[in-house]
């Protein structure tokens, strides 16, 4: 059962094929909710494409930016993936989450120096009482061990 009237996503997506240069904040708070809802009933690679969308008009979002990285994760495109991820710790001031998500790819790609050095930046952003930080203590042990 979903909680999301699909008929709802169609007008979205309709918009999305449009050749409008400009997208009023309405309509973008309408994506982001289509692709949201996209999201979160596991459809990713439906998903990837208005997240993307949004990401040209507003480029300096953090929440596109992590519904792009969150999305292509999900769908196992890793690489791209870690690229939002990458481009979202640029732009997020409470990075934590951000690399935590960056060492995940980082270690599915084999890369696991560099996955150590998201985690240890993820370490250093949160406090000894985050709930990420047991998470991060996990993925550190399997990296380590």
């Amino acid at each position: 059962m979903s909680f999301v009237d699909s008929s709802l996503l169609s007008e979205p997506l309709q918009q999305l094929q449009s050749e409008s240069p400009e997208l009023t904040p309405e309509e973008m708070e309408r994506l982001y909710a289509s692709a949201f809802s996209f999201y979160q009933m596991s459809r990713y690679t439906q998903a990837i494409p208005i997240f993307e969308r949004l990401l040209l008009y507003r480029p300096y979002e953090a929440r596109f930016w992590r519904g792009l990285a969150a999305s292509r994760q999900m769908a196992t495109r890793t690489k791209e993936a870690l690229c939002a991820w990458a481009a979202l710790c640029l732009l997020s001031e409470r990075a934590a989450s951000d690399h935590f998500h960056a060492a995940e790819c980082l270690l599915a790609l084999g890369e696991k120096a560099e996955a150590l050095k998201a985690l240890h930046l993820a370490e250093k952003e949160m406090s000894s009482s985050d709930p990420l930080s047991a998470r991060v203590a996990l993925l550190k042990e399997r990296v380590c061990g």
